[in-house]
Order: structure tokens, then C-alpha cells, then sequence
């Protein structure tokens, strides 16, 4: 949303008629935590990841809204956060692995 609180607020009365019957499961990119391209511009506007954070929740398995998965079904689902290290050895490289 760009730092933008009333875009966030639009998104989700946009996605309340089928949130409310299916999950709904969000992950963090460039637009929402403030990764910084080609080092000019902040594509967050600001947002540092607070809005999502706030609106949304993880599993509870990983690193709450950042990384985490979790099974519906037949299906095991892995989200991952592109604003995060996810080299050998990081933080969310290990969740990963054990995961």
C-alpha cells in the first residue's frame, strides 16, 4: 500500500466476501517491510512493515507474519519473506530447513 493506512483498509473490505469463506494467508515483499532498490527509493513508503504485521497474522510456527507454513489438507504450504535474509545460516534459512 505504499504507506498508505486507507489503501490497506480498502484492500481487505475489497477481499472480506471470500475471506470470510477460504484462508487467507498474506507474505511480506517489497512493498510492505521497505527494501531499498538500486539504493534510491523505499518502496514501503515508510510502512516498515507495521500495516501487514498488525492486519495479518502467521501460523505461529515461524516469524509471524515474516516467514512461517502450515498444512490445509493434502497441502503444506511454506511463505517466506524476500526482506529477509535467507542465506545459509540466517535465521530464516534454519526455520526453513527444519520446517
Amino acid at each position: 500500500a505504499d504507506g498508505a493506512g486507507h489503501v490497506w483498509d480498502s484492500y481487505i473490505e475489497m477481499i472480506q466476501p471470500y475471506a470470510t469463506r477460504v484462508p487467507v494467508m498474506v507474505g511480506v515483499g517489497n512493498h510492505e517491510y521497505g527494501a531499498l532498490y538500486f539504493k534510491t527509493k523505499d518502496r514501503s513508503g515508510g510502512e516498515c512493515g507495521v500495516p501487514i504485521s498488525k492486519r495479518f497474522s502467521g501460523s505461529g510456527n515461524g516469524n509471524g507474519i515474516f516467514w512461517y507454513s502450515y498444512d490445509y489438507g493434502l497441502v503444506h504450504t511454506v511463505v517466506i519473506s524476500s526482506e529477509h535474509n535467507v542465506t545459509v545460516g540466517s535465521e530464516q534459512f534454519s526455520w526453513l530447513v527444519k520446517d
